[in-house]
């Protein structure tokens, strides 16, 4: 039986918060993850170099027959997926910061919620995030921060085997943040949400992000082409481009 083929990119690692929501509601989906790590950070990316590395993870991708793509970083979706959409007739998921949380969430609306959204440094001037926060806080409630290294941080922190050592570099890039006393944070990096737990004790705050929301739009698109049955994938197909091969991980390991 043929499933239906799900295409992940990301410069690293981050893009797996995303893979595990989506896996929840698509077990029996095949998927190919396109983790761009000879080119990580994204971030502190030229926008136009990252396009084009976009544009060869998705040429790579479709020679699998991917039946949808989601762009798994959201700096790579402010900078390239419009494009994408013009070039390929492939389905595109993009992951983008959860702004419009402060307009459903009552929670968030409270004189005593101060909430911020934390990015890459190349997101700050990307027209489709500024077209977020004009059309979702046009009051100006959200603060905008950028970090230049915690990508990076936490792409290391994933791999390392003392964990400890970037776990205090982690904590140290986050000390500004501390001082500023949010009760939320919107995380505007996939890789950020690997660590969550760790932003949330270090700042003592609440954090948000569109993993859940992102996994639910992917179902919805895919709903007419897949078909659930008791096949549950164990495998999820890695590539790596500072490898550059494709190797098989069983998602049981997977952190």
């Amino acid at each position: 039986m043929e499933h239906v083929k799900i295409g992940i990119i990301d410069s690293g690692v981050g893009g797996i918060s995303i893979f595990k929501e989506v896996y929840k509601l698509l077990p029996s989906a095949d998927y190919y993850y396109f983790a761009d790590d000879k080119n990580n950070p994204y971030g502190n990316k030229d926008r136009n170099d990252l396009l084009n590395l976009i544009d060869i993870a998705v040429k790579e991708l479709l020679t699998k027959g991917i039946d949808l793509i989601i762009i798994a970083c959201n700096t790579a979706t402010a900078v390239a997926i419009d494009e994408l959409r013009t070039r390929y007739s492939t389905l595109f998921v993009g992951v983008e910061p959860f702004i419009n949380i402060i307009n459903t969430s009552p929670e968030l609306s409270r004189d005593d919620i101060k909430v911020g959204v934390l990015t890459t440094n190349l997101m700050k001037n990307e027209e489709r995030f500024k077209f977020l926060l004009k059309k979702y806080d046009p009051q100006n409630k959200i603060t905008h921060h950028v970090s230049r290294h915690l990508a990076l941080l936490v792409e290391n922190w994933f791999y390392a085997d003392s964990k400890n050592k970037f776990k205090q570099k982690i904590e140290d890039e986050l000390l500004l943040l501390k001082e500023l006393k949010y009760t939320h944070l919107i995380l505007g990096c996939t890789h950020y949400t690997l660590i969550q737990d760790i932003i949330q004790k270090t700042l003592n705050i609440k954090t948000i992000c569109p993993s859940s929301g992102v996994a639910r739009r992917v179902e919805f698109l895919l709903s007419n082409a897949y078909e659930a049955d008791h096949y549950a994938s164990s495998i999820l197909h890695f590539y790596s481009s500072k490898k550059n091969e494709w190797e098989k991980l069983k998602i049981s390991k997977i952190p």
